[in-house]
C-alpha cells in the first residue's frame, strides 16, 4: 500500500501567519484601548491640559502691555504743541500721570509708581517752530529746547519697546496734525524707506506681532509633548506591572506592542490636535493662508513621532522614575532648542545645527510656513517638515522594537 503526503502550499502558510499576526495585534490594540477608556481622568486631562495650555498662552504672551503708568510734567504755560502731542498717545497703553515737577516723577519711577517719565520744557513749541523757521541759524540750545526727553525704567524690556512704540506713534500723529495745521504735505516726515511686506502684515496696534511667529511652534511642541508623555507613562506602567512579560509568553512580539500603541493613543490624540488647531485659527486670529488640511496632517506626523519618541524612551529606561527624569531633559531642551519663542537665527552656529536636527524644529518652520506664507507641501521649507516628522517616527518606533525585548 502506497502512502501519499500532502505539502502544505507556501502561499496558504504565508497568509495564516499574516492573519495570526493581525489577529494578535488586533487583541493588542483593543487590549490598550480598553485599558485607555477605562482611565477616564487621563483621557480628559490629555484633552483639557493642550487646549488650556494654548488658551493660557495666547492670552499671557505676545500681548501688547495696557495701562502702563507715564509720568509727564509739562512746563508749557498754556500748552501748545504739546497739547496736541499728549491728545496723540494711545491712553489704553499708556496712562498718563501728571506731575508738577521732574524730580517728583522720577521719584514715582524709583518708587516703581510710573515706568517713565515724559519732560515737556517751557519752550518747547516755540523752539520747535524757531527750529524749522530758521534751519541756517539753529544751534544746539535752541534744538534742546524744542526737544521731549524721556528718562525710564529699563528693567523691563517688553514695557520698554512698550514705550518707545507707543511714543513714536503718538509723534507720527502728531506730526501730521501739525502739519495739516500749518498747511503742509503730511508725508513730508515720512522716513524715506518705506515697507511693504510680502508675507505677514505690519500693524499699528501690535507692537510685538509675537502670537503669529509663536503660535505654530506651541500648536507643534503641544501635539508631540502630549503624545510623547502619554504613551511613555502607559508603556512604563505596563512594564512595571510585568504586562509586557505575559504577553511575550503569549506570543506577542515588541512590534505588536510598539503598532498597538502607535494606532491606539493617536486615535485620541488626533481629535486633540484638531482641536487645537481650530482653537487657534477660530479663537485667537492665527493667520492661515495656506491649506488648513497639510497644516492638520504634519500636526498628526508629529503626534506619531512624539508617541514613538515616548516609546523609546520606555524601551531604554529601567523603571519610571529614570523615564520621568530622562522625558523632562528632552522635552525641554526640545522646547528650548526648536525656535518655537525665539528665531532660530540668533543661536550661535555650532548650536544651530543641534537645533535643525530635533524633531521639532524643521517641522515649526513648515508650519509657519503653511499658516503665514501660504506656502504648500511641493515648497522645499514644508515638505522638509513633513520628512523629518516621518524619518523620526520610523526610527523611533524602530528603536522601540529592538529594545523592548531586552
Amino acid at each position: 500500500m502506497t502512502s501519499i503526503t500532502f505539502q502544505r502550499s507556501p502561499l496558504i502558510e504565508v497568509n495564516f501567519n499574516a492573519h495570526k499576526w493581525f489577529s494578535i495585534l488586533f487583541t493588542v490594540l483593543w487590549k490598550i484601548t480598553i485599558q485607555s477608556v477605562r482611565q477616564r481622568g487621563m483621557l480628559l486631562l490629555q484633552l483639557i491640559l493642550p487646549i488650556l495650555t494654548l488658551t493660557c498662552f495666547c492670552f499671557c504672551v505676545g500681548r501688547v502691555p495696557f495701562d502702563v503708568p507715564l509720568a509727564v510734567v509739562n512746563e508749557e504755560s498754556p500748552p501748545d504743541l504739546s497739547a496736541i502731542y499728549l491728545r496723540n498717545i494711545d491712553s489704553h497703553i499708556l496712562k498718563i500721570q501728571n506731575y508738577s515737577d521732574l524730580q517728583s516723577a522720577r521719584d514715582a519711577v524709583l518708587k516703581s509708581k510710573a515706568w517713565a517719565v515724559l519732560h515737556i520744557r517751557a519752550n518747547f513749541s516755540d523752539s520747535l517752530i524757531q527750529r524749522f523757521d530758521n534751519i541756517d541759524e539753529t544751534d544746539d540750545e535752541l534744538i534742546k529746547a524744542g526737544q521731549m526727553t524721556i528718562h525710564a525704567d529699563l528693567t523691563n524690556d517688553v514695557l520698554s519697546i512698550t514705550l518707545k512704540r507707543a511714543l513714536d506713534e503718538a509723534f507720527k500723529g502728531f506730526a501730521v496734525e501739525v502739519l495739516e495745521l500749518l498747511e503742509y504735505n503730511p508725508k513730508l516726515l515720512e522716513l524715506p524707506i518705506q515697507a511693504y511686506p510680502i508675507h505677514g502684515s505690519l500693524k499699528k496696534s501690535n507692537f510685538f506681532e509675537l502670537q503669529s511667529f509663536v503660535i505654530p511652534g506651541l500648536l507643534v511642541i503641544l501635539t508631540y509633548t502630549f503624545g510623547f508623555s502619554g504613551t511613555m507613562l502607559l508603556t512604563m506602567s505596563e512594564k512595571n506591572d510585568k504586562i509586557y512579560d505575559r504577553n511575550v509568553v503569549g506570543g506577542v512580539t515588541s512590534t505588536h506592542i510598539v503598532v498597538g500603541h502607535l494606532i491606539s493613543r493617536f486615535m485620541f490624540m488626533s481629535f486633540t490636535s484638531i482641536l487645537l488647531v481650530f482653537i487657534a485659527l477660530v479663537f485667537f486670529n492665527t493667520p492661515a493662508k495656506g491649506s488648513v488640511f497639510w497644516a492638520i496632517i504634519l500636526l498628526f506626523l508629529q503626534t506619531i513621532a512624539g508617541l514613538t519618541n515616548g516609546m523609546m524612551i520606555s524601551s531604554l529606561c529601567a523603571n519610571i522614575h529614570m523615564a520621568v527624569i530622562v522625558s523632562n531633559g528632552v522635552l525641554l531642551f526640545i522646547f528650548i532648542i526648536s525656535g518655537v519663542l525665539w528665531s532660530v537665527e540668533s543661536l550661535p552656529y555650532w548650536l544651530r545645527w543641534f537645533s535643525y536636527i530635533t524633531p521639532t524644529t524643521l517641522p515649526t518652520q513648515s508650519l509657519r510656513s503653511i499658516l503665514a506664507r501660504g506656502l504648500g507641501i511641493s515648497d522645499l521649507i514644508v515638505f522638509e517638515g513633513f520628512f523629518v516628522s516621518i524619518a523620526y517616527a520610523i526610527f523611533f518606533a524602530s528603536i522601540s522594537v529592538f529594545f523592548f525585548p531586552h
